[in-house]
């Protein structure tokens, strides 16, 4: 699910988009998720489209009334907290290793990760943290799965899964 602020914020940001600064995360997957997640990834090789990405955005979201309220700052990261009259999304910006391939188009939210990366890096999450969070959001990629199949080998991810021991819930008849 998209909430109201978070899609304002995708729409308004996608043009500022590239193969230097995509979008990642369960913001890509949002649509296809049961929950609203509240924040948006934006990852970037490089520090300089990093830079320009953090500038290009928070202007971006300034002129449509979004305030910058709360920021935390690490070496490779920014994440920052915008609150609007139609609630608040944070935007977490990141330099990682490498790029995802193939980046795809997306003409409503720009250039973003595609699903195959999306999901490994959520079964990675959920290796390390057993959050209930990355399990649902797993499940309810597998009920969502011909959504993905283009980007994502189903019969991969389904294995993936199950090595997890995790299975979507089956109805039993009594």
């Amino acid at each position: 699910m998209m909430s109201g602020v978070l899609c304002t914020a995708l729409t308004a940001m996608a043009p500022n988009r590239s193969e230097e600064s995509w979008l990642a995360g369960s913001s890509v997957i949002a649509h296809l998720l049961e929950r609203i997640p509240n924040d948006i990834d934006i990852h970037h090789l490089q520090q300089d489209a990093f830079e320009h990405a953090i500038e290009q955005d928070t202007n971006v979201l300034t002129r449509l009334g979004f305030v910058a309220t709360e920021s935390n700052v690490s070496f490779s990261e920014l994440e920052r907290t915008f609150v609007h009259a139609l609630g608040t999304v944070k935007i977490d910006w990141v330099i990682e290793p490498e790029r995802p391939k193939p980046l795809i188009f997306d003409p409503t939210i720009g250039v973003r990760a595609n699903y195959a990366a999306v999901v490994a890096r959520k079964i990675e999450m959920y290796k390390h943290g057993r959050l209930a969070k990355h399990r649902e959001d797993l499940l309810c990629l597998l009920r969502s799965k011909a959504s993905m199949e283009t980007e994502l080998d189903i019969a991969c991810f389904r294995s993936q899964l199950a090595a997890l021991e995790l299975r979507a819930p089956t109805m039993r008849r009594n």
